[in-house]
């Protein structure tokens, strides 16, 4: 993945998680609202507009304030769209997610008028440079789990990780012993694995010239 580096890559992943993590336990109300209050003729800003007086925008406020906790590219639309014979609203961001100038990560988060947040995240898979599910579900109605997001996460790093350097054995000792992923100094990790501290240190060496590289 050219143009993509590990820091970055990881940081997209984990702002990704947390969004969806902090969303996930927003309080999202319904918006009472009828056609027959707005009449047949509204519009898209005549909905918002009424929206804005009322539970439902605070929770939307409240919900853009994450994504612009943890995100910096993002685009808010809204649009009505009909069930049976009865208009609804829906709101929705867009959050783009870049290692560089690359992107690696989508997230669309909507906001009917039910109460119910849908998302759907996804992220550029480092070895197939295809996109690949994150996660897909609808609050209130979905459960996260954050040892199984957690465990994503790693996933993907991992992947990453291994499709740069090109082998499974430095990959997982620079994930094991970098600062910002692992838990264990070179001695620690190399008596874990068995080896001698100069393996586990020439592996590292030739990873981090393998990601220079890249």
């Amino acid at each position: 993945m050219v143009g993509v580096d590990y820091k970055s890559y990881s940081e997209a992943l984990l702002a990704m998680g947390q969004i969806i993590t902090e969303i996930s336990q927003a309080d999202v109300p319904e918006l009472t609202i009828s056609d027959a209050e707005l009449g047949e003729e509204a519009t898209v800003t005549d909905w918002v507009e009424f929206a804005q007086d009322t539970d439902y925008w605070v929770a939307w406020t409240n919900i853009q304030a994450i994504v612009q906790e943890h995100a910096t590219h993002y685009e808010v639309s809204y649009e009505l769209y009909s069930e049976s014979t009865t208009t609804r609203l829906y709101s929705s961001i867009c959050v783009e997610l870049y290692s560089g100038e690359k992107q690696i990560g989508i997230l669309d988060i909507g906001y009917n008028d039910l109460g119910e947040v849908t998302v759907l995240g996804e992220y550029l898979h480092p070895s197939t440079e295809a996109w690949d599910v994150f996660y897909e579900g609808m609050f209130p109605f979905s459960d996260i789990d954050p040892i199984a997001m957690g465990r994503k996460i790693a996933s993907v790093e991992l992947s990453y990780l291994t499709a740069e350097i090109g082998s499974c054995a430095p990959a997982l000792d620079f994930w094991q012993t970098h600062p910002e992923t692992g838990w264990y100094r070179q001695s620690e990790w190399a008596d874990l694995r068995g080896v001698n501290r100069q393996t586990v240190n020439d592996r590292l060496r030739d990873a981090k010239e393998q990601l220079e590289h890249d």
